[in-house]
């Protein structure tokens, strides 16, 4: 990768989820940017907010970026056994969880070469009484900074 370039970070993580989802057969529709009005159920792709791209990081103007996002999944359940059952699949980890979006993120943690290292840092049910059907996989990718004047 020359420089630093968030959208094909988001881009190669995006399509590493969609083909894993699809190889374990969910049927999801996964966004590498915030889509605000998913073909639900979805994944898709959001800076972290503050913080989202760290250049202070950097070893010189060669050195890396440390890139945060979150991995917004958006379920739909008629029930909230259904939905915590859903949440529940999806946030596993481990042998036997062809599902887990976790460890689909971890399974090239190079995205396919686009970044030095992507890792998901933890999942998080932010507001299940507002909000139910959305989940919140943090997580951290480092990127090269090549000829960055930063």
């Amino acid at each position: 990768m020359v420089g630093l370039d968030v959208a094909p970070i988001f881009a190669a993580l995006a399509d590493q989820v969609r083909s894993g989802l699809a190889a374990a057969g969910e049927d999801f529709t996964v966004y590498a940017y915030p889509e605000l009005n998913p073909d639900l159920p979805a994944v898709s792709l959001h800076p972290a907010g503050d913080g989202w791209i760290s250049y202070v990081t950097s070893m010189g103007p060669n050195g890396t970026a440390d890139v945060l996002g979150r991995l917004v999944v958006q379920l739909v359940a008629g029930d909230m056994e259904t939905l915590f059952r859903q949440a529940c699949r999806l946030c596993a980890a481990g042998a036997g969880h062809a599902s887990s979006v976790p460890d689909l993120v971890m399974a090239d943690r190079t995205l396919g070469g686009a970044v030095a290292d992507c890792v998901v840092l933890f999942a998080e049910w932010p507001d299940v009484e507002a909000d139910p059907g959305r989940i919140e996989i943090p997580f951290s990718v480092i990127a090269s900074k090549d000829a960055a004047e930063v």
